[in-house]
C-alpha cells in the first residue's frame, strides 16, 4: 500500500505525532528541530522520516517535495517555492522542482 500522508514538526510535542510513521507515513523534521525530537528520530531509524535544511514552512515545503514529487505533487505551494528560489537566485532561467 502506498501512503500519501505526510507529518510535520519540531518539537519535542511533536513525538506523539511522529508515532504514525512507524505505519508507513512520510515525516519531516524541519531543520529548527528541538534536539529531544531529533533524538526520538534517531533513537527510532525511521526510513519514511527525513530531517529537512530548512527551517518552519520551508522545511514542510522541502519534505513535500522529497516524499511527493515521484508521486507527481505538483501542489502550488511548491511551484511558487521554485520561482521564488529562481528570483533569489537572480537567474533568467526557472531552476527545477
Amino acid at each position: 500500500m502506498v501512503v500519501k500522508m505526510m507529518v510535520s514538526g519540531d518539537g519535542e510535542n511533536d513525538v506523539p505525532l511522529f508515532e504514525i510513521t512507524r505505519d508507513g507515513v512520510h515525516g519531516a523534521l524541519v531543520a529548527n528541530a528541538a534536539e529531544g525530537l531529533l533524538r526520538w528520530k534517531n533513537s527510532e531509524k525511521l526510513e519514511k522520516v527525513i530531517l529537512t535544511t530548512k527551517k518552519h514552512a520551508g522545511g514542510i515545503i522541502e519534505g513535500l517535495k522529497h516524499h511527493f514529487s515521484k508521486f507527481g505533487y505538483t501542489h502550488k505551494s511548491l511551484l511558487n517555492h521554485t520561482l521564488n528560489q529562481t528570483s533569489a537566485n537572480g537567474a533568467g532561467e526557472q531552476k527545477q522542482a
